[in-house]
């Protein structure tokens, strides 16, 4: 069971000694959303399934590509044939082959028949348009000759939190890394010294910590013209 964020609010505010909770839940909520994010990305070991409805990795006779409904993929692991456009259930056996884009675009030039895809390349849309922004084209060969369902894969972005009653997908003990980390950039603003914000960052995780503390040391405020970055 994760620890909600109404939860962390409280140790947060512990952790710095704010009973007046002079921090605001809409300053902690934004601080949150931040580390998280950038936890998931450091440390993402809960992949998602999807469906070919869920994903929109549905396959009509002759398409040679197809471009995901889903906005909030990180990171393609694998797709697979699957039985049924609801269903991750397998179809055909192992996943498919994954071929850089220029790969399988070369393939379709050269061999255009049509029968049962077994390669796929994956590329992120480049678009200004906001509706499609962060959408994956899914390339595939050889050319299908038939509809075929195709299950994904994937590490995707977390939603932002909205509320204190969100909690974040994490064992106890990564929520409250978290909540520390938020604390721990929270704390230099309260006036707390270097020595107590090593405290709070202790109880976080060694690695998490090597990862996100190289985050918070490249936050600095940028170098004047003429001077060099510390």
């Amino acid at each position: 069971m994760s620890i909600t964020l109404a939860t962390g609010y409280t140790f947060i505010r512990d952790l710095l000694s704010d009973g007046d909770s002079i921090v605001t839940d809409a300053v902690l909520l934004r601080h949150v959303n931040d580390v998280y994010s950038a936890w998931k990305v450091a440390s993402d070991d809960r992949p998602r399934l999807f469906t070919a409805t869920q994903s929109g990795l549905t396959l009509a006779v002759n398409d040679r590509s197809k471009t995901t409904s889903l906005a909030n993929i990180r990171q393609v692991l694998r797709i697979w044939r699957a039985s049924s456009a609801g269903s991750t259930g397998t179809g055909s056996g192992d996943s498919l082959e994954w071929l850089e884009p220029w790969e399988l675009i070369s393939l379709q030039n050269e061999l255009t028949e049509t029968v049962t895809p077994e390669k796929f390349s994956v590329e992120r849309i480049g678009t200004d348009t906001e509706a499609d922004q962060g959408k994956i084209l899914f390339r595939f060969h050889p050319i299908p000759s038939t509809t075929f369902f195709y299950a994904l894969e994937a590490l995707v972005e977390p939603a932002a939190f909205t509320g204190s009653s969100d909690a974040p997908d994490l064992q106890d003990a990564e929520c409250y890394g978290v909540y520390r980390v938020v604390a721990a950039r929270i704390a230099p603003t309260m006036g707390y010294d270097d020595g107590y914000i090593d405290q709070i960052w202790r109880g976080v995780p060694e690695l998490m910590q090597q990862a996100l503390r190289v985050q918070e040391k490249g936050k600095g405020p940028r170098p004047r013209p003429q001077e060099n970055p510390a």
